[in-house]
């Protein structure tokens, strides 16, 4: 949930074309036993990748005029199919994410069906995890293609760089990403949006062998 506490009145606030992607979720194109965290693995290399990832987001954007105050629901709800698709060359994998919402909708504004920001996604994988600890390192290209009128979509190109770390314990992958997240600036009367840090986490227990 992005949550901003914004310190004016809420007739400016009608104006809801507000040009930043509120969707924080991005599913991995190749990981083996997470969804959100990519992990360092990679596929044999001339091996085609093809996912569709369904998912559902609860008010990922809300506008609180004053704390304690009753929140504006910028975007409410987001329904999204991702189409995934990747290719491995070696230890690199190419790959584009193209969200497809479904159904979008907020308080002020109906957002309705549309495509989302376009993700150009790459891995170099360094080393390999069977000799203890495996680490790569990814990117992301994002391109302004979002069709939807909510704040689901950046204005201009964005993008991402990310270190990957994971090590696997008996039937257990846990795997952490770290990095910055370079975004066109946005600012909201008082609040100024722009570059990121960000991190995530990710434990995965294959139930079956070669996971």
């Amino acid at each position: 949930m992005l949550l901003l506490t914004l310190a004016l009145g809420i007739a400016q606030a009608q104006d809801t074309d507000i040009e930043l992607n509120s969707q924080l979720f991005h599913p991995t194109i190749d990981g083996t036993r997470t969804i959100w965290t990519d992990d360092s693995g990679r596929a044999e290399s001339g091996t085609a990748i093809a996912r569709l990832v369904f998912s559902y987001t609860n008010r990922p954007f809300i506008y609180e005029q004053t704390p304690g105050a009753d929140p504006v629901v910028l975007v409410s709800d987001a329904v999204q199919a991702n189409a995934l698709v990747g290719y491995t060359l070696g230890p690199v994998r190419l790959g584009l994410d193209l969200p497809v919402y479904l159904y979008t909708d907020g308080e002020l504004e109906d957002g309705g069906a549309g495509i989302g920001d376009l993700g150009i996604d790459g891995k170099l994988s360094l080393l390999d995890r069977s000799e203890g600890l495996g680490l790569a390192i990814g990117g992301r290209v994002v391109l302004d293609t979002a069709s939807v009128d909510l704040a689901l979509g950046n204005r201009g190109t964005g993008g991402e760089v990310f270190a990957i770390a994971d090590t696997e314990v008996n039937n257990w992958l846990f795997t952490a990403n770290l990095g910055a997240r370079f975004l066109p600036n946005v600012d909201l009367a008082n609040v100024e949006l722009g570059d990121q840090l960000f991190a995530r986490l990710g434990a995965g227990y294959a139930i079956v062998e070669d996971a």
